[in-house]
């Protein structure tokens, strides 16, 4: 039998970043196999867990990450035979059984390739946009006790101030339209040179709020190469300033061996070089970029053209 709480959340159109929880059965999640919003089910509450489709800032900020990564790694000179088994992926599935099955979407992960069917998970990654602190760390969680990942990041990114939803403005034709996203994007570039972390206004409506917090957390695995609950959690924005200058390129001491098998690299000298990830020009570029197209997405939602009525 259908569960309809679930049925109407999937099939209603949810704000990108939204997450929701329904109380349901794995039977039920299963048979759902839409693109968004997206379904994972845990076990042990129950709960199906449906996730709307991404905002530009989420997609963005998660990508750089992975690609900073890899990008890194490839720059140490070692063999292009281990170099090219390393690759990063976006909504990363993985389903685990037991006493209920359980299914999982990491935001982003970096695994490494040992064969076709064995790709081994290297780096779980979630990114939040206005979403809880809390929520973030249960998924990385997971990733590193259930799916014994030996790292998890996470990068927190809170929103205040965008107040209420806009109504939907309507025009006579495309050519209005357009004109008034175009002063939209006039607008946003002229306020990003004054205020790199919002507001972002147009029309009087808030289109992207002032940053209030960016943090960003690195977990490990416990094993016997660390110390238990080593971790870090630099902010990068606080009260829409950037506050990271102190913060090292190489976080958390991340390394060569973090990232590849420890059996592929010969030597210890390799596996503890530095994976340099975080540049403070790179994160400012590319999260201005990242909140402008955010803010333009919402603005493009709420500019609709006026249907003519065919007589």
């Amino acid at each position: 039998m259908e569960h309809p709480q679930l049925l109407d959340v999937v099939r209603r159109p949810l704000s990108p970043d939204t997450q929701i929880e329904v109380h349901t059965s794995w039977e039920e999640v299963d048979r759902e196999d839409a693109r968004y919003p997206l379904l994972q089910y845990d076990a042990v509450r129950q709960i199906a867990i449906v996730k709307a489709a991404p905002t530009p800032l989420h997609t963005i900020m998660l990508t750089g990450l992975m690609i900073n990564f890899c990008r890194n790694v490839n720059r140490q000179g070692l063999d292009e035979n281990i170099t090219d088994r390393l690759f990063y992926e976006s909504e990363a599935t993985e389903t685990t059984s037991g006493d209920g099955a359980t299914r999982r979407i990491l935001n982003g992960a970096i695994r490494y390739k040992i064969t076709d069917l064995d790709r081994l998970l290297m780096i779980a990654f979630e990114v939040g946009v206005s979403q809880t602190y809390t929520s973030l760390k249960d998924a990385i969680s997971y990733a590193i006790c259930v799916l014994h990942c030996p790292l998890g990041i996470i990068l927190c990114i809170n929103e205040r101030g965008r107040g209420r939803r806009p109504p939907v403005e309507y025009y006579q034709s495309m050519e209005a339209m357009n004109a008034a996203i175009q002063q939209a994007e006039n607008d946003f570039r002229i306020q990003l040179q004054h205020c790199p972390y919002g507001p972002l206004v147009a029309d009087g409506v808030t289109w992207f709020g002032r940053v209030s917090r960016v943090i960003l957390d690195v977990f490990r695995k416990e094993h016997d190469d660390y110390p238990e609950g080593t971790r870090l959690e630099p902010t990068i924005v606080m009260d829409g300033q950037y506050v990271g200058g102190g913060v090292s390129p190489n976080l958390a001491e991340v390394t060569l061996g973090d990232c590849i098998p420890t059996h592929l690299l010969a030597g210890n000298e390799i596996q503890t070089i530095p994976v340099n990830f975080f540049q403070q020009d790179w994160f400012e570029n590319s999260f201005r970029s990242a909140m402008f197209n955010t803010a333009i997405a919402r603005v493009r939602d709420k500019r609709k053209v006026v249907r003519q009525v065919q007589n």
